[in-house]
């Protein structure tokens, strides 16, 4: 089950608010992007997702495209649904059909809020996918540890993680073991190794096949290195398990790793929320911060203050002065450990002195 577009007359945020969810092929795209400043409906619109599929939503106006098992159709649900039902115009039946099939799949959205899933359910999905490969596929217990941990080693490969998989205690307490070959329980993990298991390896054993699974901030608590790297991730449990998978994000690190079809910018003008899909894959986070997100300083403001009152004063040719010697020397402290851009400043200034002499 896929979304391919979505429309929403009015819903918080949104008034008269299109985006699609489709590649060049015009085909439901398996994995998502949704990035914006706040305030710019991300959140909003999973609300709405999650609503139209629960067919409960009075006052809410709009609709989803889905594919449902390779039937495509638009539900639509407003506040005279009962009247349109009751007349006879055309579609009206297969409407009412593809309607019955989101209230069927309604389970098949799955919303993972940002820091909301706990140790308690991965812990609950390790213990039951355990059963499954002891009780149902009949490996011995220490074939199935290993199972785990071979499908963790897997699934985090190149994230550089700290931690195996290692076993159950006699009270089924769920242990791994770290690099220096201690065992730590799941409650004892780091938080960004927690944010790993209870979204990404959660996902890859809980029953989530043919699912819309929407992930708020899945950034959060990770190293930036894992960052760059967790949509490769991402795309690959949604097309193992035929999901489309649909991330909100302000990481830039996410924004710069994310194919193009799958970015969609969410931006405020006036009044109104607009989707555009612009072309971030590859971009250095610098240039995601600033072209994608409209971050103004990449600096601590009071530096890049400084910086731009020193760098004025060298393009105005204001520089022969104590004034200004005084205004370089403070800026001097403060770049200590940015040497590129100040040596660039202090090339320029060296540049012009040496016009200045020369004439």
């Amino acid at each position: 089950m896929k979304i391919k577009n979505i429309h929403i007359d009015k819903y918080k945020v949104f008034k008269n608010f299109d985006i699609d969810f489709l590649d060049s092929d015009k085909k439901p795209l398996n994995l998502i992007v949704l990035a914006g400043i706040n305030g710019s409906g991300k959140t909003s619109l999973f609300e709405f997702i999650v609503d139209k599929f629960k067919i409960a939503s009075d006052g809410v106006l709009g609709y989803l495209v889905v594919n449902i098992k390779g039937i495509s159709g638009d539900i639509i649900i407003q506040e005279n649904l009962e009247k349109k039902l009751s007349e006879n115009n055309s579609g009206l039946a297969e409407l009412y059909g593809v309607m019955e099939k989101a209230k069927e799949f309604e389970k098949k959205v799955i919303y993972l809020k940002t820091q909301e899933q706990k140790a308690n359910n991965i812990k609950k999905e390790i213990l039951d996918y355990l059963d499954s490969l002891i009780f149902e596929k009949e490996f011995s217990a220490k074939q199935a540890y290993k199972i785990i941990a071979d499908e963790m080693s897997s699934i985090f490969e190149g994230l550089n993680i700290q931690i195996k998989f290692s076993g159950l205690d006699k009270n089924k307490e769920i242990f791994f073991e770290n690099n220096l070959g201690e065992k730590i329980s799941i409650d004892d993990l780091s938080t960004g190794e927690k944010e790993l298991l209870s979204k990404i390896f959660y996902l890859h054993i809980s029953d989530t096949k043919d699912s819309i699974i929407l992930i708020d901030e899945p950034e959060i608590s990770l190293h930036p290195s894992w960052q760059n790297r967790i949509i490769k991730i991402y795309k690959n449990l949604a097309q193992q398990n035929n999901n489309q998978i649909i991330i909100a994000t302000h990481s830039p690190q996410i924004i710069a790793s994310t194919p193009n079809e799958s970015l969609r910018i969410l931006i405020k003008q006036g009044s109104n929320i607009k989707s555009y899909s612009p072309d971030a894959y590859g971009m250095q986070v610098n240039k995601a911060l600033t072209d994608i997100m409209g971050v103004t300083e990449l600096r601590d403001i009071e530096v890049q203050t400084q910086y731009d009152k020193v760098k004025n004063m060298i393009l105005e040719n204001n520089y022969k002065s104590d004034i200004f010697e005084k205004e370089l020397s403070i800026l001097e402290k403060m770049m200590i450990n940015d040497n590129v851009d100040f040596g660039l400043l202090k090339l320029e200034l060296l540049k012009r002195e040496n016009s200045d002499s020369s004439n």
